[in-house]
């Protein structure tokens, strides 16, 4: 699970949930090898059937290889409401509007912290932060 839109940071009035595919619900989870264990967090693939396509963002793990969580993404792509179809599918960079976002989630652990990155074309494969300098 990604968290764009947890409540922790804000549900859906997050600042990490305000991204195009995000606000359209265009979004699926991935299978194991797509999720990556979170490193496939906010990739963005080109889901093609026939001769409809979407792009969509990763949001979640699921079991099969695109689970989207939305029938408008599903509809768009077949005209139908629920199913299984095959689909051809292409990494993409994301649509971004605006400036990149990291969103720190309310989180009672002191040993560690949730930050979730949105907005950026690609997935974020590490970040550091320096803190009064340090």
């Amino acid at each position: 699970f990604c968290g764009y839109a947890e409540r922790a940071v804000g549900g859906w009035s997050s600042p990490a949930a305000q991204a195009p595919l995000i606000q359209g619900r265009k979004f699926c989870a991935g299978n194991p090898a797509i999720f990556a264990g979170g490193a496939g967090c906010g990739a963005c693939y080109k889901l093609t059937v026939g001769a409809n396509s979407e792009v969509i963002q990763i949001v979640d793990q699921g079991t099969q290889t695109f689970e989207c969580h939305t029938t408008a993404v599903f509809k768009k792509l077949t005209s139908e409401t629920s199913g299984e179809v095959e689909v051809a599918y292409q990494q993409v960079p994301c649509a971004t509007d605006g400036c990149p976002v990291a969103a720190i989630a309310d989180n009672p652990s002191m040993y560690f912290t949730k930050v979730i990155f949105a907005n950026l074309p690609y997935p974020v494969i590490s970040a550091s932060t320096t803190i009064a300098g340090q």
